[in-house]
């Protein structure tokens, strides 16, 4: 999440959009709380997100950015610090999130791995057992599968 945050809030910034690169910043935000209120957690990972995310905020409010990195026990001032940078190959993503239809209707969501065919992306979504229990003795007319969206199985 902090990669696609910064890349979209550094674009944002070059391009003078701030509302969107704020909107971002939420985003992130949102995903740390989240985070945050897991019962295991990376507790180094998490204060790095942390400091980055008090880098990000920085251009747009420089007094409390330097007032969060004194609370974080830094002593220099925040822009002696460098900006984040993206790391591009981990906005790289080996899966996407699809909608699972039955008979036109949402049933479910799961998460497919990329480069899959649409025979396989059919074998995966009949294995997954909520979808199973669901077509069981039925048969699989037709599945259309729209590529990184949804899988429709239309059943008789």
């Amino acid at each position: 999440m902090k990669n696609y945050a910064l890349k979209n809030i550094t674009r944002d910034m070059e391009e003078f959009s701030f509302n969107t690169s704020v909107a971002r910043l939420m985003e992130y935000v949102n995903a740390l709380q989240k985070y945050d209120n897991e019962a295991e957690k990376n507790v180094t990972f998490y204060q790095n997100c942390i400091e980055d995310l008090i880098r990000m905020i920085a251009p747009f409010a420089p007094h409390f950015a330097e007032e969060l990195w004194e609370i974080t026990d830094h002593k220099d001032s925040v822009f002696a610090e460098e900006y984040p940078l993206v790391n591009e190959q981990a906005l790289v993503k080996d899966e996407t999130e699809y909608a699972i239809q039955i008979n036109s209707k949402i049933k479910a969501k799961m998460m497919i791995g990329e480069g899959l065919s649409n025979d396989e992306i059919q074998a995966v979504v009949c294995a997954n057992p909520e979808i199973a229990a669901q077509i069981a003795g039925k048969t699989v007319k037709k599945c259309i599968v729209v590529k990184g969206r949804l899988v429709n199985l239309i059943v008789g």
